[in-house]
């Protein structure tokens, strides 16, 4: 593994996700596990051809490695595991990391989540804390922690410890990220206000894409409808085909009962990313009169 690709991923580990897959995006093609941590990073999974070659080429590897190596072999083939969606394969391949080297904290962690995919949430924070334990630094264990805290219903827990890994960490836009995030999935103008708070007193996480759909959805939470709109229309100025920015827009015209525009933005929404959910909006917009059948 490269030099740059290895201290990206020290990055990721500690918790700055949004610099990491920055950096990752700007390495070349050439190097298969620099594609390979794009996608897991990205939480993107799927088999593809780039991942199947590198699981054949590690397996075989794997037959002939020594233990130094082995532990690395087998972790990547864990996460390979994981971008194919083969979980139960991705636990079994980071335990046996583990019992080559227990001290493998990036396993360790990978394993707790296999246990969070699989709905296993006790064993999974155990896991988590024992990342920790290992290394109290491994700021990438602490976030998911904290954030399958606030899913089991401590969101108080959850929030009060990412308040003090933003005084611990302030220059890290990872852990802002998810302190943002977390406050706005409780839905209320009280959390909104708190993150616009938040992100007027830290700089830096302006040139990142995710924090500024964080700044937008807070705006609507506020009920701030004009600036929210404006900045989901900034977004998509730049990347015309955000998700997040679309449906975002799609809510702020329903506040302001720019219907013919929801239904516009709606039909190009569910374009994008066909759902249940986007389905069941443009079948009602048409019921409405705004789309034609």
């Amino acid at each position: 593994m490269s030099g740059a690709i290895t201290i990206i991923l020290d990055v990721l580990s500690r918790g700055n996700v949004l610099e990491g897959l920055s950096a990752l995006n700007d390495q070349p093609f050439s190097d298969p596990l620099t594609i390979v941590n794009k996608v897991l990073y990205s939480h993107s999974s799927g088999s593809s051809p780039i991942i199947h070659q590198e699981k054949t080429r590690h397996l075989k590897l794997l037959s002939k490695a020594e233990n130094g190596d082995k532990s690395i072999l087998l972790y990547n083939l864990g996460c390979f595991s994981i971008l194919e969606d083969e979980v139960m394969e991705a636990k079994g391949f980071f335990m046996k990391t583990l019992e080559t080297d227990p001290a493998f904290t990036p396993a360790m962690h990978n394993l707790a989540y296999t246990h969070e995919l699989m709905a296993e949430y006790d064993e999974a924070l155990e896991l988590y804390n024992g990342c920790l334990a290992q290394d109290p630094a491994y700021t990438l264990s602490r976030i998911n922690r904290n954030l399958l805290l606030a899913h089991q219903g401590d969101a108080k827990g959850a929030l009060d410890d990412f308040f003090k890994m933003v005084e611990e960490y302030p220059m890290n836009t990872g852990v802002l990220f998810y302190l943002c995030q977390t406050l706005l999935r409780q839905n209320t103008p009280q959390a909104a206000e708190k993150a616009l708070e938040i992100l007027a007193q830290h700089g830096g996480w302006e040139k990142f894409p995710r924090m500024e759909e964080i700044k937008a959805y807070a705006l609507f939470l506020k009920g701030e409808k004009d600036s929210a709109k404006k900045a989901f229309e900034s977004i998509l100025e730049n990347d015309e085909n955000n998700q997040t920015a679309w449906l975002g827009l799609i809510k702020t015209y329903a506040q302001t009962m720019e219907f013919e525009a929801m239904a516009n933005a709606a039909r190009h929404y569910h374009s994008l990313a066909p759902t249940p959910y986007s389905e069941a909006l443009v079948a009602s917009l048409k019921k409405a009169g705004y789309l034609s059948l």
